[in-house]
């Protein structure tokens, strides 16, 4: 589509919007490349206007869509408020706050849902809850599920599958005892089978096992491997070693396949516990293969190597993922960083900026820390001071 797009002739705003749709699906976040994505939004935008065409609502939902820093939100934002379109349009009111929380920047999404949506809906209010947990702010999201109720919305499943990851994240008994309080609504209002997997989750991470092992149970017909990866995760949290291991051994018996996750989980159990061998068995079991190459099941493989010493095999997992994301630059970084090699995290990041991907805080966080313990000042302050030329803190 997007080559289609280069060779007609005469444009509309219609196909423009097509155009700009087939950049969001065509975003790639393993290779992406923030400032080289926000030149060329920009040259979008102004080639867009330069052949005559205003942005409308659609225009501004794709290209909010492929917005990754504040400054790009705060840029569109403001061209959205010349022309009007916020407070009458709930989709892409609820879009500017979704994009301003993924930048965490909960103020700015809170004054968009309290003073610029004049009319709000279940949409709406499930957005401003997703950007309140998102964020870490637990409390406030139980506060907003409160006054959703008291302003006459009727909740839906999305807005319990969202409150319900927010108790998952507390994980304590204060959110144990909410996330029980809202199993009881959901009954209630007779969707408890829609949400099933985020009791499941809440259940397991707040470490009630018992309790996700009800749930779970109560929907034999319904397990998919969804329901088993949280039932697995909860035994990584609060349950034996084995625990993980078999559970997916049960799983797979009952004709489940284990997914990406579930290996992840299981490799993430074997870093837990220095299990090397475990783990060098579980990937014999996938070398070669397509899960090998996954980028989610590599960077488990690369953070339980590390974890464990293994630095050759971390190394060797690195060169066989197809798609390495920021995730799993940082794991190869903090692999090296933990056994004391600052030559070699160096190298990677250096490797990483010619790669064209962005270090991150948590990336400086291990460079600086490598720096620190094997006294290297001047480097670090080299590294320190880089910091800001990407916007970040360690």
């Amino acid at each position: 589509s997007l080559r289609a797009f280069d060779k007609l002739q005469w444009r509309n705003l219609v196909s423009w919007n097509a155009y700009i749709n087939a950049c969001v699906h065509n975003y790639n976040p393993y290779t992406h490349n923030h400032k080289n994505a926000h030149n060329s939004m920009q040259l979008l935008l102004q080639q867009m206007k330069n052949e005559g065409f205003m942005p409308d609502e659609v225009s501004f939902l794709g290209v909010l869509a492929l917005c990754r820093t504040l400054a790009e939100v705060k840029q569109i934002h403001v061209s959205i408020l010349s022309l009007g379109y916020v407070t009458s349009h709930l989709a892409l009111g609820a879009a500017l706050v979704k994009a301003y929380s993924e930048c965490q920047s909960a103020h700015d999404a809170w004054v968009i849902f309290d003073q610029e949506l004049e009319c709000k809906n279940i949409v709406s209010w499930n957005t401003i809850l997703g950007a309140s947990i998102q964020n870490g702010e637990y409390d406030k999201s139980l506060q907003l599920f409160k006054q959703l109720h008291l302003e006459c919305h009727i909740p839906d499943k999305v807005t319990y599958t969202t409150i319900l990851s927010g108790c998952a994240d507390r994980a304590d008994q204060v959110a144990l005892a909410e996330g029980v309080r809202l199993h009881t609504c959901l009954a209630a209002d007779g969707i408890e089978s829609h949400a099933m997997n985020s009791l499941i989750n809440m259940y397991a991470k707040c470490g009630d096992l018992k309790l996700a092992w009800v749930q779970f149970n109560s929907n034999i017909s319904e397990q998919n491997v969804v329901f088993w990866n949280s039932m697995i995760c909860g035994f990584l949290e609060f349950g034996t070693f084995s625990g993980p291991f078999q559970l997916s051994q049960q799983m797979v018996c009952q004709g489940t396949l284990p997914s990406p996750v579930t290996y992840a989980t299981l490799f993430a159990t074997c870093a837990n516990t220095l299990a090397l061998e475990e783990g060098m068995r579980l990937h014999s079991g996938i070398s070669g293969g397509s899960l090998e190459a996954n980028t989610v099941v590599g960077n488990a493989i690369i953070h339980m190597y590390g974890k464990c010493g293994g630095l050759r095999q971390a190394t060797l997992a690195f060169e066989k993922i197809k798609n390495r994301s920021l995730i799993t630059w940082n794991a190869l970084i903090g692999a090296f960083y933990q056994h004391g090699h600052i030559e070699d995290v160096i190298s990677i990041l250096n490797h990483m900026q010619m790669e064209g991907v962005d270090p991150d805080g948590v990336t400086f966080f291990n460079v600086l820390s490598a720096c620190s313990h094997c006294g290297l000042l001047d480097e670090g302050f080299q590294y320190f001071f880089m910091c800001y030329s990407y916007n970040v803190m360690p």
